[in-house]
């Protein structure tokens, strides 16, 4: 994706290819926390970004929602259910229907 001439990742993305290069699953599920709680991204991208990834988890192939849940619970976020739950009554946005919020200096562009 493109954002005013620079190239740009989503933290899903970030997330789903942080699990593939094998890091630690706490990480990126603080890095999934972060993202979500100030709406840097949805909770529905994660789930889409994750689901090819379930399987490696134990999960059921292509859970994405499982896996988001098992990632959230696995460092305690208090907010998990109302995510999951969010993921699960909503579709990811296509990069294209992202809609940019301005940032301040200092602060990442934020798609919204």
């Amino acid at each position: 994706m493109v954002h005013r001439g620079l190239m740009v990742t989503r933290p899903s993305r970030i997330a789903a290819d942080l699990l593939l290069d094998h890091e630690e699953p706490s990480a990126v599920a603080q890095l999934i926390a972060d993202s979500v709680r100030p709406a840097y991204d949805r909770p529905a991208a994660f789930a889409g970004a994750l689901a090819p990834l379930a399987s490696r988890f134990g999960l059921r192939r292509d859970d994405g929602l499982a896996l988001l849940r098992w990632l959230l619970e696995l460092i305690g976020d208090p907010d998990t259910d109302r995510w999951v739950g969010q993921a699960q009554h909503a579709e990811a946005p296509d990069d294209e229907e992202t809609v940019w919020r301005a940032s301040g200096p200092g602060e990442a562009a934020v798609g919204t």
